[in-house]
């Protein structure tokens, strides 16, 4: 893949802007979420318990070495996001530890229990809102930009419009509306029924016998 982009495809602003940063991306992620629905699928604990605690730590320590090692401006610091390898190596391992420890439970911890609710409807929507959070950021920019002609606005506020903060707030709305266009997908594709909100609900409990 590497081969036939950078020589068939003459144009290297194009490429590594907007190809190569998805196809970086699309290896990264896509590594973690197969070692997750390994995990899932019970494939991990086929393996001798040591395996994962004893690779995934050298795994990460070679995301940091790769890291360390590349050429950088002493004066900014060190962005793990601008080295694909070292972060590609460094989430894997991490994910991997993570995986190896996560508790099983039959039931929420009394102090996790109020949040029952709310993690279900995030777990329910997680690919959901994995895949369109990036077109909900995408749209929210042509919202702002108009913004820019508003003399008021321009006068007292450019720090604001210019801020990633902004951008994330107005397109945090947007991945919700299109989460819940959307989301039902989810559902069929894990052969679920199709709900607006997948909120958990909480067993109801039995009635005292009257006596």
């Amino acid at each position: 893949m590497v081969t036939v982009m950078n020589a068939f495809l003459l144009d290297r602003e194009f490429l590594y802007g907007r190809v190569w940063e998805n196809a970086d991306d699309f290896a990264t992620f896509g590594a973690c979420w197969i070692l997750g629905m390994a995990h899932r699928e019970g494939l991990l604990r086929k393996i001798p318990q040591y395996v994962l605690p004893s690779l995934a730590p050298l795994v990460m320590v070679a995301g940091l070495w790769y890291l360390q090692t590349r050429p950088v401006d002493p004066t900014v610091a060190t962005d793990i996001e601008s080295w694909p390898i070292a972060q590609a190596l460094w989430s894997f391992g991490f994910v991997a530890i993570l995986l190896h420890v996560s508790p099983s439970w039959e039931r929420w911890p009394r102090p996790l229990e109020r949040w029952n609710g709310l993690i279900g409807l995030l777990n329910g929507r997680a690919v959901s809102f994995y895949l369109w959070h990036q077109v909900a950021l995408v749209a929210a920019i042509p919202l702002i930009d108009p913004l820019w002609s508003v003399p008021f606005v321009y006068a007292h506020f450019q720090w604001l419009l210019s801020s990633q903060w902004f951008t994330l707030l107005v397109a945090l709305p947007l991945a919700g509306l299109l989460v819940l266009a959307f989301g039902w997908v989810e559902d069929l594709a894990a052969k679920r029924r199709p709900r607006l909100l997948p909120y958990a609900r909480r067993p109801r409990g039995r009635r005292r016998a009257a006596g």
